[in-house]
């Protein structure tokens, strides 16, 4: 990376080991501490993979989010499965990787038709942390 200044690259690299750091077998915790995943700021992590060029280590946290489309807290929040649409088309964007579009298409269709039920399907509206269903499909608890 050309930056203005070398400390720039040190801190570039410092904030890249904090990143990878924070994996925890695929997901990108929040910190690297034990806290739970939040969809939101593992993105932001995400990002950052990619942004480095560490696809595979991106590749992996979107596999969690897929198997974890509703993540934070102590309640689901609504707006993960958007976070994780737009996570993916920025791994699409930054790595052009066929194989890896190939492999995640049906998860990623899938979580369009959920997106696309949860705003325009009358609710209530349920669902499970760790699931692509929805509408009748939701296994109930």
């Amino acid at each position: 990376m050309d930056v203005p200044d070398p400390r720039w690259g040190v801190v570039l690299k410092a904030i890249l080991g904090h990143a990878a750091m924070a994996m925890n077998e695929g997901a990108p915790d929040v910190a690297v501490i034990n806290y739970n995943v939040f969809n939101r700021d593992g993105v932001y992590t995400t990002s950052i993979l990619q942004k480095s060029g560490l696809h595979k280590l991106a590749a992996a946290a979107i596999d969690y989010f897929l198997t974890h489309p509703f993540n934070g807290r102590t309640e689901v929040e609504a707006d993960n499965p958007g976070q994780v649409a737009w996570i993916m088309g920025e791994h699409w964007l930054f790595s052009r990787d066929r194989s890896w579009l190939e492999r995640v298409y049906p998860k990623a269709r899938k979580l369009a038709e959920l997106i696309r039920y949860y705003r325009t399907a009358k609710g209530p509206h349920y669902v499970k942390a760790t699931s692509l269903d929805f509408g009748d499909n939701l296994p109930p608890d």
